[in-house]
């Protein structure tokens, strides 16, 4: 299950990482759902 997660991140940050004032172009909700999720997601993946 984490190796998904890990690939998910990955992919995410592989797609959006480079381009990131394309990122500022996404409704600002969608950044506040997101942002949870993944930092809760990245802690998770630090702590194993």
């Amino acid at each position: 299950m984490a190796l998904v997660k890990e690939h998910f991140i990955r992919r995410c940050w592989i797609k959006f990482g480079p381009s990131l004032h394309k990122a500022s172009l996404l409704p600002l909700w969608k950044i506040i759902v997101i942002l949870p999720y993944v930092s809760k997601t990245l802690l998770t993946i630090c702590q194993r």
